[in-house]
Order: structure tokens, then sequence, then C-alpha cells
């Protein structure tokens, strides 16, 4: 029973730091430090399930088979892509000597080219080290060694650092849906607030 409170305790005391003050912020400025964080534990983790990976050899993988896990790569593919709802805000908030749509193009192409990156070390780095016995989350077939730990710790990082980044896609739904209401600065704040405690 107690660690069961535990559990339950521990997104709370998340939500309300580091998550609030990352959430609430006015711009994406404030997410420069924990979207660097985030982008260098999710680097490790894909370096860490790549070389096990290449230890392993990669031939032989059944890279065009079909079957039910399928539908889980095409929805992890998606979800990995899937930044257009703040596509708008990252372009208003480039300092105003980027801020044109060569640069953003280049930005956005390098970005998309790194997600492949990670994606294709995970993806064909867990396949080659465990075949078909590899986990939904291929970190659970790596025991507690220390690499795997650290890698463990990295992708933490990485999710708490990408969810005010997906949070501010829902404060612009939510300010566009009422904008007389939060056209005011304590309202605006307390229906965000209201939105990420309810969360």
């Amino acid at each position: 029973a107690a660690a069961r409170r535990g559990r339950a305790a521990a997104p709370r005391a998340l939500t309300a730091a580091p998550l609030a003050p990352l959430c609430l912020g006015d711009d994406l400025s404030a997410l420069k430090y924990s979207s660097l964080a985030g982008l260098a534990g999710i680097a490790y983790t894909a370096a860490f399930i790549a070389r096990n990976g290449a230890a392993n050899g990669f031939a032989a993988l059944p890279v065009w088979r079909v079957g039910p896990g399928t539908l889980v790569l095409a929805n992890t593919l998606v979800v990995a892509f899937l930044c257009h709802y703040n596509a708008v805000q990252y372009y208003r908030e480039l300092a105003r000597k980027f801020r044109n749509p060569r640069t953003y193009a280049r930005a956005v192409s390098a970005g998309a080219a790194l997600t492949a990156l990670v994606f294709g070390c995970t993806l064909f780095g867990g396949a080659a080290a465990f075949g078909g016995d590899a986990m939904p989350n291929v970190l659970n077939n790596f025991g507690t060694g220390p690499g795997a730990t650290l890698a463990r710790l990295g992708t933490g990082v990485a999710i708490l650092s990408g969810f005010p980044l997906m949070f501010a896609g829902l404060k612009a739904a939510l300010d566009g849906a009422a904008p007389g209401w939060t056209a005011v600065k304590w309202r605006r704040r307390l229906t965000h607030a209201g939105a990420l405690a309810g969360g």
C-alpha cells in the first residue's frame, strides 16, 4: 500500500516541480535548457541501444515483415514526427536574425533527420540485440547494469523535457478557443494552471 501511494505521489511531485514552471511560462525560451538535457539523454539512449545491436550484427533483420507490431511502429513514427502543433510558435519565437523561411526549413529538416537517426538506432539496435524477444520498451531487456540505468534516466529526462513542448500546444488551443477570456493575463494563467492540474 505504501509503495502504491508513493507511485501515485510521484506524478504530482513532478507536476509541481519541475514541470509547472516549464509548462506555465509565457514563451518557449524557458525550455531551451531542459530541451538540451532531454536531447542529451535520448542521444545517449540511442547510442547505447545501437552499440549493443551492432555487437550482435545487423544481418537478417525482418525489415519488411508485417505483423501486429506494425501498427505500433506506425503509431510510434507518427508521434516521433509530431511537431506541427507548435510550428508557428517555434517560428515566431526565433531570434529576428534567424526568422526567415529558409533558415527555418533547414532547422526543421535537420530536426527530422536527427529524429529518424534516433529511431533507426533504437529500432534496428533493439531488433539486432534481442530479435523477437525485444520488449515494447527495449530498455527492459537490458537488466540493471549501469549503462542501462543511465539510458533509462536519459529517457526519463527526455520525456519530462518533452512534456512542456506538448503542453504549449494545449495552451495555444485553449487560448484560441476562448480568446476573450484568455486575453486577460491572470485568467490565461489560471486556465493554463487548471489544465495542467487536471491532466
